[in-house]
């Protein structure tokens, strides 16, 4: 728990002073060994650098924006999320797990006290995966639902999608490959876009302290004004 009061004009000579109250609160409950439960909500007016949209990830066909492709929101003013962890079985030759997340973001621009019409975002994310492990073979495997509900400015937007992975490691973890496939409908009351990605990845080490690194990226959107592909290597 945080909680703090900031102020500027200390000497009083701006001709315009600004305060506020910034606060976070994190919980997480360990309900068995199964069930693990945690929750968090935070208050800054400045709050930057968060990735609003989970699917902003998922469509992502850029192989080096890692670090920089996020939203800057200077206007976000509070964020929740909630995370559901279970553990349906783990043993030596087989791990499952079920897990359960939900974030909400609020995005405003108050002019004046008030929050104009158009001035007043709200992003909804929610995701559910089932992550099946196989220990001996080294390999996982994911499947997850996404959903995420837009309300930006004026207009509101849907999307939904599900999501399919294998991460498989050879050589004594020298090798590691994942394959992923995805695919996502967005519908606003501008535009119905539809997008399937596959996406493959191979990292492999030598001598530790060699890294070597092959992505790839197929993508197929169809848009109102027609289809695009792109590959990426």
């Amino acid at each position: 728990f945080n909680i703090g009061y900031q102020r500027d004009d200390l000497e009083g000579q701006k001709g315009n002073s600004t305060n506020r109250t910034v606060g976070a609160v994190n919980a997480s409950f360990e309900a068995s060994e199964k069930l693990n439960i945690s929750a968090s909500y935070s208050n800054f007016t400045t709050f930057t650098n968060v990735k609003l949209d989970q699917f902003e990830v998922i469509n992502d066909d850029n192989l080096l924006d890692d670090e920089l492709d996020t939203l800057d929101y200077k206007q976000l003013s509070q964020k929740a999320s909630l995370n559901i962890n279970y553990v349906l079985s783990k043993n030596e030759s087989l791990q499952q797990k079920v897990r359960f997340n939900y974030s909400l973001a609020d995005v405003t621009n108050e002019q004046g006290g008030a929050v104009r019409i158009g001035d007043a975002s709200t992003f909804h994310n929610i995701r559910t995966s089932y992550l099946l492990g196989f220990p001996k073979p080294q390999m996982d495997m994911t499947a997850s639902l996404s959903l995420t509900r837009n309300t930006i400015g004026r207009e509101d937007a849907t999307t939904w999608g599900p999501t399919l992975g294998v991460n498989k490691r050879f050589i004594e973890n020298k090798l590691n490959t994942s394959f992923t496939g995805s695919y996502n409908n967005s519908k606003s009351i501008s535009r119905n876009v539809n997008v399937t990605s596959l996406r493959a990845m191979a990292n492999y080490t030598w001598k530790e302290k060699h890294n070597f690194n092959l992505n790839t990226i197929q993508t197929f959107k169809s848009i109102p004004t027609g289809n695009i592909n792109e590959l990426t290597l």
